[in-house]
This record gives C-alpha cells, sequence and structure tokens, in this order.
C-alpha cells in the first residue's frame, strides 16, 4: 500500500475490495484497471453494480483531482 518513487499507489486488489468494504460497506470483487499515473480498479458489487475506483497519486495536486 505504499506508494512508488513515483507517487503511484501500490494496492492489491483485496486492498482495494478492503476499502471499498470498510468505506462504503460494499462486498465486492475488485480487478485493476491500466493507469499510469493512478491506480484504477473496476468495482463490481455483490449485487451486480459496478463501480470504478480511484486511488490518486500521493504528488497530484488536489486542484486537478477536484476537477
Amino acid at each position: 500500500m505504499k506508494p512508488t518513487e513515483s507517487g503511484r499507489p501500490q494496492f492489491s486488489n483485496e486492498d482495494a475490495q478492503a476499502r471499498v468494504l470498510g468505506l462504503w460497506n460494499v462486498k465486492s470483487m475488485a480487478r485493476e484497471l491500466p493507469s499510469e499515473r493512478d491506480q484504477n480498479f473496476h468495482i463490481r458489487a455483490e449485487g451486480g453494480a459496478e463501480y470504478v475506483l480511484k486511488i490518486a497519486n500521493v504528488r497530484e495536486k488536489r486542484e486537478v483531482l477536484e476537477l
């Protein structure tokens, strides 16, 4: 769960599932999606709903994230 020197997060699929469960109480399966600076996951909830979880690069400016 540490960022690399580039600031890119390094979460596993299991880490993403645990975050989704902890933050939103949603049991899910996570699959990492391609991303250069951030880390993104396709989240499939138990009920079939689908989401994208984006974990931002620690070096990204807040103003950019809020776009």
